[in-house]
């Protein structure tokens, strides 16, 4: 009865059980534990002052089962404290609680675990914003997926991989792998629900907001149906208003949310968004308070998740944090995390968004009467952004809030159209500051190679001057297939046996199978690498776009040494991914 866990909703039959049983559960046993553990996920969603008291349940579980716990039961409670973890606690605490999980799974033959942990670390990578192993693990995901068939939720890996380009403003290539997701889903209805809220907000990443204002009736729709659906819809709605610029509307919904609403904690990103439109200053305050406690991270930058399952995170969570830093009058605060997380975004290629943000900036700060030449230069870059990058339902929401907004010209030589002349070794370029020469490095190559075509999308593979079609690439696996599924059958057969030996209290058998299952997890363990992944080789197209980005990047800050303005624009004009391209964008 316990072992069935409902997301989203509290069973008081089963909490009062739980709470029963620790009461008699005095020792230091794995048994207590697990009965922790459990208690910790049950009681969620709890109430957001009672939260803390069940993370910290959930993890003593796990420090106590650590040590009293043979490994099967330590895998069943790191299973259960997750469940309170996830949503709530910082990602780096609970990525190696997780990963710990994944390898335990993987030596016992525990398939269902095994999932449940990978796609618990799938989302920890992306709060974490490490797209890079976030790629690594959707291979794993997809071969272990691969081996189990549909039950194993195969629609996971190209949501995985959508959301990869979406990081990287190929919205192209993340419409290819929804497809493909919706014909894996095999009318599974959480699969389903995820591809539609994925769907949401990728139209929002997009800027397409025709298409995302007729989407929210369907996304009110899928909240309203979940067990706590109640408290999180309409803050979701405020949220794609906001995007929107639809402020009448936005406030009008802010206004009629109760504050219990406000206190959850789940819903602190989504209200910081519809606060930013509305610019509320009572509503800030506390918000701005719970928020910074959630996610203000002085050791790096924390994203935010959209839902689980969905496979989505929108931005940096200093993106919302700073404008309710400014909403509150903490200006030094604001630019700290809007440099901060402005960086974050160009690092991966997300520069739709940066554009978005730099409108959203400058915008709060005319409407709060904050450096108006700023403001309007912000507002200026992020619709010259916005225009580079092909966004034209957020050039056309700039221009409704703020007409006639000037777009600061290319900085260089009398008006003349960039170049980059090979000369020897080096490459020269003029600017506002006088000619500049740079070493003709492969990044300088690459970048001159995008100026002689002007807005032609490059393949990174023609631009690396390679003829090797695009593919996945795949080195094999370590592991032969009928060799894992032997392997695996043999240690169900133990777990059976192990049952029995135990029902009937031999405890002599029960260590010898305890220790054949042991010596098997750990030849599965050796044969496989790494927490259980078969080693691929990565695809030409990911390793060539890899290095492209490097090194134009390093180009760029090359030039944005020399002088700053024209390393400001040649990053608005300049865009990387599988297609590269130079945009004229005067």
């Amino acid at each position: 009865y316990g072992a069935v866990f409902l997301m989203g909703g509290v069973d008081p039959v089963l909490v009062g059980m739980l709470e029963e049983a620790l009461v008699g559960l005095t020792a230091e046993t794995p048994l207590r534990a697990r009965a922790m553990a459990r208690l910790a996920a049950a009681r969620q969603p709890s109430a957001p002052a009672e939260r803390p008291r069940d993370i910290a349940l959930g993890l003593a579980a796990v420090e106590l089962a650590r040590r009293v716990a043979k490994s099967h039961e330590l895998l069943d409670v790191l299973h259960s404290a997750s469940g309170v973890l996830y949503g709530a606690v910082n990602p780096k605490i609970r990525l190696p609680i997780s990963l710990e999980q994944e390898r335990l799974a993987n030596q016992l033959g525990n398939t269902t675990l095994l999932l449940n942990a990978r796609t618990r670390i799938s989302l920890d990578h992306l709060e974490l914003g490490d797209f890079t192993a976030h790629a690594q693990l959707a291979d794993s995901y997809e071969e272990l997926a691969d081996r189990i068939g549909p039950a194993a939720g195969p629609w996971r890996v190209p949501l995985m991989r959508s959301m990869d380009a979406i990081a990287r403003d190929d919205f192209a290539a993340s419409e290819q792998f929804q497809l493909e997701a919706k014909r894996l889903e095999h009318g599974q209805p959480r699969a389903r629900r995820a591809l539609a809220f994925h769907r949401i907000c990728f139209l929002a990443a997009a800027e397409r907001h025709a298409e995302l204002r007729a989407a929210i009736p369907e996304l009110r729709g899928l909240w309203l149906e979940m067990p706590y659906g109640a408290v999180i819809a309409e803050p979701r709605v405020a949220h794609m208003l906001a995007r929107l610029g639809a402020e009448d509307e936005a406030r009008t919904l802010v206004a009629r949310l109760p504050d219990h609403v406000f206190a959850e904690g789940i819903n602190a990103s989504w209200l910081a968004e519809a606060l930013w439109l509305t610019g509320d200053v009572a509503r800030a305050l506390p918000l701005h308070a719970q928020f910074k406690a959630q996610f203000d991270d002085p050791h790096g930058e924390r994203w935010q998740m959209y839902w689980f399952d969905c496979e989505i995170v929108e931005a940096p969570a200093g993106r919302l944090l700073s404008y309710l830093a400014a909403l509150t009058g903490a200006w030094d605060e604001c630019d700290r995390l809007f440099t901060r997380a402005v960086k974050t975004l160009e690092a991966v290629g997300r520069r739709g968004m940066v554009a978005r943000m730099r409108f959203e900036l400058g915008d709060l700060m005319l409407r709060l009467d904050r450096d108006p030449p700023r403001a309007r230069t912000l507002i200026a870059e992020g619709r010259a952004d916005a225009a580079a990058c092909g966004l034209v339902e957020l050039v056309e929401l700039i221009d409704r809030r703020h007409a006639g907004v000037i777009v600061p010209p290319r900085p260089t030589v009398a008006n003349q159209p960039f170049a980059m002349t090979l000369e020897g070794e080096y490459y020269a370029i003029a600017s506002g500051s006088g000619p500049l020469r740079f070493k003709s490095s492969r990044g300088m190559q690459y970048l001159a190679k995008l100026v002689d075509k002007p807005n032609v999308d490059v393949h990174v593979l023609d631009l690396v001057g390679s003829s090797e079609l695009p593919d996945r690439g795949d080195a094999g696996e370590q592991i032969d297939s009928s060799a894992f599924r032997a392997y695996r059958a043999r240690l169900g057969t133990l777990r059976d046996q192990l049952e029995d030996a135990e029902e009937i209290g031999d405890t002599d058998r029960a260590e010898r199978l305890r220790g054949e299952m042991e010596s098997i997890a750990a030849e599965i363990s050796s044969s496989t690498g790494k927490g259980g992944r078969a080693r691929r080789a990565e695809s030409p197209v990911d390793r060539a776009r890899s290095a492209v980005q490097r090194r134009i990047k390093d180009a760029l800050d090359r030039i944005a040494e020399a002088d700053t303005e024209l390393g400001k624009w040649l990053r608005r004009a300049v865009r990387t991914g599988n297609y590269c391209s130079y945009r004229d964008i005067d």
